[in-house]
């Protein structure tokens, strides 16, 4: 299954031949406990698949981190749920859809309790109000010629102070059910969309990393001419990554591009974002068309900065603004200080995804986007990217992104690109 290409250095392997490269090296070994800590990121179709066979045939246990959804229901049998909250443990039987089906019963049966907890709640607050009112109009309405009345309303203010004082205990109590937290509340702004259907035109694009200063030259004499000059410098080149790749996107829709790992899907994405020139053919962006791109490395983000400089730079605003809506993408407190070298890789996509929603970008180019966010941050992510009306390509192997997500696919393979019309289900068909 691990195949790559011979006498390649490591550090010019692609991101799914160096995850590939590093399961070879691990499975060597052959240990009767494998831990495996995101295994599935950057792996392409053909590899997640040999993957899942080979942990579901696996004789010893697998104790694998992985925030692959599809993955997780084609391999494990038991989900240990680590709660960001607590730090508690909960073991769920089962699959990851076993799993969601049974963290979704208990969303609902918090809801509902916490629902009845504060019906009650109200309705002790309703009857305390009751009773001091009462106790109160008596006060008012008698004279201390009436002891027997004011005695009565005396009792009536002690009854609604011994209640008071027991829904305070109640309130306080650690066993009181917690109001349910959305942690997401996104709202996406991108601006007025470009003028025109198409917002990305691409024509008989050819690229190779090789670089004129480092072909092979030479020069020969052209022993048919005349006059004796010496032909044109002969450009030996490397072979084309990719070449007459042609198609157009047009506004709103959602591609993902796929493709085997060290295919070129990366590259491409580069080429349409201007980070490469290609060595033939024309890229063409739409009229007000304003890109954004994310990138798979990160590399983009100034890691000595921190959160709130960051964003702060992307766009002018007070200290107040900024934590306002840095909160939207889950920074909270002082973690908005902290250098961005610092920050774990899901807070740092996190940043980038924020910092595309500030500049106002409408087409979207998102480089494995998933990689590094647990389950509910791609979930998040998602949602997210359904509220955005520009355009969006995407480079990504999470299979349930890619069902939910694409709406057109383009396989980059052997140096050329395919258009397939309909989803990443109808790509899976006709492939």
């Amino acid at each position: 299954m691990v195949r790559f290409p011979p006498r390649r250095p490591e550090r010019q392997l692609s991101g799914g031949q160096k995850t590939r490269l590093g399961l070879a090296m691990l499975l060597l070994r052959a240990p009767d406990l494998l831990l495996l800590d995101e295994p599935t990121n950057h792996l392409d179709v053909a590899a997640l698949e040999w993957l899942e066979g080979f942990v579901r045939g696996y004789a010893g246990t697998v104790l694998v981190v992985s925030h692959d959804r599809e993955f997780l229901d084609h391999t494990v049998t038991r989900v240990l749920y680590l709660d960001p909250g607590t730090r508690a443990v909960t073991s769920y039987p089962g699959n990851y859809t076993d799993f969601a089906e049974a963290r979704e019963r208990e969303h609902e049966q918090q809801a509902e309790a916490w629902k009845k907890q504060q019906e009650y709640i109200e309705r002790v607050e309703t009857d305390i109000a009751r009773l001091k009112g009462q106790a109160l109009g008596v006060e008012l309405s008698t004279t201390p010629s009436q002891p027997t009345i004011r005695r009565y309303a005396k009792k009536v203010a002690k009854k609604a102070k011994s209640r008071e004082r027991k829904l305070e205990r109640y309130l306080e109590d650690t066993e009181r059910v917690e109001k349910p937290k959305n942690t997401w509340g996104l709202k996406l702004d991108f601006g007025p969309p470009p003028g025109g259907r198409a917002v990305l035109r691409v024509e008989e694009v050819a690229f190779t990393y090789s670089s004129p200063s480092e072909d092979h030259r030479s020069t020969t004499k052209d022993q048919n001419t005349s006059n004796g000059t010496t032909d044109p410098l002969v450009f030996r080149s490397s072979p084309l990554i990719l070449d007459d790749v042609s198609f157009e996107v047009a506004y709103g829709e959602r591609v993902a591009l796929v493709g085997p790992n060290g295919a070129g899907k990366t590259t491409l994405l580069k080429l349409l974002a201007g980070q490469l020139a290609p060595r033939s053919g024309t890229i063409r962006l739409g009229t007000n068309v304003r890109l954004g791109v994310m990138a798979q490395e990160q590399e983009t983000l100034d890691l000595r900065a921190t959160v709130l400089e960051t964003t702060r730079q992307a766009r002018a605003m007070s200290e107040t603004e900024a934590r306002n809506f840095l909160h939207f993408f889950l920074f909270g407190g002082d973690s908005v200080f902290r250098p961005v070298g610092a920050c774990s890789l899901g807070e740092r996509s996190r940043l980038q995804l924020a910092l595309l929603v500030l500049r106002g970008c409408n087409l979207l180019l998102l480089d494995e986007p998933l990689n590094h966010l647990d389950i509910e941050g791609r979930e998040h992510f998602e949602q997210a990217l359904a509220a955005f009306e520009g355009t969006v390509i995407a480079v990504a192997h999470d299979r349930a992104f890619l069902r939910g997500f694409a709406e057109r696919v383009i396989e980059v393979r052997d140096g050329r690109a395919r258009v397939f019309a309909g989803d990443y289900d109808d790509y899976l068909r006709h492939a």
